[in-house]
């Protein structure tokens, strides 16, 4: 079966790529992305979109999605489909962190920032 060919042409759709340190397994990889220059999407969000073991039979989790909830509104909020702006960011090759920043406005007008930081362990996840 031949494929068709691709509508558009870019190496990786994704913002951040990152790995566990070497010498821990360098066989655990994380990736992110913001979908706020992304002329194809409606969203404007980052995420952390794929953890995996570099191997097509192992995927640990696939779109991390981040809720807020605003209990006096009752509104809840998702950080890739109600951003309004986002970025993500790498920090220090030797210990691979990224920084996902998600801009959210609620329905009375406040606004929120919504930070995290995520480092790829190959023993205990932490977010």
């Amino acid at each position: 079966m031949d494929e068709p060919p691709a509508a558009f042409r870019v190496a990786s759709d994704k913002d951040a790529l990152m790995s566990t340190p070497s010498g821990d397994s360098q066989h655990t990889m994380v990736t992110a992305n913001s979908y706020a220059d992304n002329a194809r999407s409606e969203w404007h969000g980052a995420l952390i979109e794929e953890t995996s073991a570099f191997r097509s039979d192992v995927e640990l989790f696939y779109n991390l999605h981040t809720l807020v909830w605003d209990p006096k509104l009752g509104q809840t909020l998702d950080s890739r489909n109600d951003a309004t702006t986002s970025t993500v960011d790498w920090h220090s090759s030797h210990v691979p962190e990224l920084h996902l920043t998600n801009h959210l406005r609620f329905a009375d007008g406040t606004d929120a920032d919504l930070e995290q930081r995520a480092v790829a362990a190959s023993t205990v996840p932490r977010c």
